[in-house]
């Protein structure tokens, strides 16, 4: 039996290749204005839903970008991204201009060169209309379950305790102190620290390798009980990327200090 997420694909790559017939069709019609706007209107139609699809697969984290085709057109030159979907078993290909934002590592793996993608006749029981509404189903009912989830993050965010920041400076790494176990564990939870670990090289690099303060560590300024005469700073929220700047071999970030 197909899995659902295979007749999706199946329903994306049918369309896809429609639009490819459609460019043909409205090309041969130039002389033709309104045929010619007709299956221009119709194609446009199907790119929408397809950038749409796109979309929601790569907030999803559905969509695994594995490299890209060099494609040139006369004086038109482009990458071609090539991207799977996770849980498709055909690992069917579905092109795009755009590589998936979480595929970084595939993003420069050049796979070939293409010329212009032609139109193929597929091997399917579907028909455009059913296609359509399978990949438009899809999309709607997506983008609202996205659209849900963004407003409880936000909603969580708001919530969120504000910290009154005192002072914000560099700061040894060693003079940091873990002394709350609470949100340890979610906070090496494996997929947000790969994200979060992404992202903090990300603003390392743009940042000529030294921590951003964007990314400031909240910090309680103490005397060290073991010895009373050195400064240290408890951890108030951060742990994440207290790890992060460890395991990257940092020497100092940036805290903000909430009181003394």
């Amino acid at each position: 039996m197909q899995s659902n997420i295979e007749k999706i694909v199946e329903a994306v790559t049918y369309i896809e290749n429609e639009g490819l017939k459609l460019r043909d069709e409205a090309k041969a019609a130039r002389k033709t204005p309104e045929l010619y706007r007709e299956l221009s209107e119709k194609k446009q139609e199907i790119y929408s839903l397809k950038e749409s699809f796109l979309e929601v697969a790569s907030k999803q984290k559905l969509l695994v970008t594995t490299g890209y085709m060099a494609q040139k057109v006369g004086k038109f030159k482009a990458k071609l991204y090539q991207n799977k979907v996770i849980g498709d078993s055909s690992e069917t290909l579905i092109t795009s201009f755009k590589p998936c934002k979480a595929s970084k590592d595939c993003r420069n793996n050049k796979l070939g060169d293409i010329g212009l993608m032609s139109y193929r006749e597929l091997e399917t029981d579907l028909d455009f209309e059913t296609a359509m509404e399978i990949v438009r189903g899809y999309v709607e009912e997506n983008k609202s379950l996205i659209s849900k989830a963004k407003t409880a993050k936000s909603a969580l965010k708001t919530e969120k305790k504000k910290y009154d920041i005192k002072e914000t400076k560099s700061v040894s790494l060693e003079k940091l102190r873990v002394v709350k176990d609470i949100h340890v564990e979610s906070s090496l939870n494996r997929e947000k620290y790969a994200e979060k670990k992404s992202e903090l090289e990300r603003l390392i690099s743009e940042n000529k390798g030294k921590y951003p303060k964007s990314e400031a560590i909240v910090v309680k300024k103490t005397k060290d009980p073991e010895d009373r005469r050195r400064v240290v700073y408890e951890i108030e929220d951060g742990f994440r990327r207290f790890v992060i700047s460890k395991e990257l071999g940092l020497a100092e970030v940036q805290v903000g200090i909430i009181e003394e």
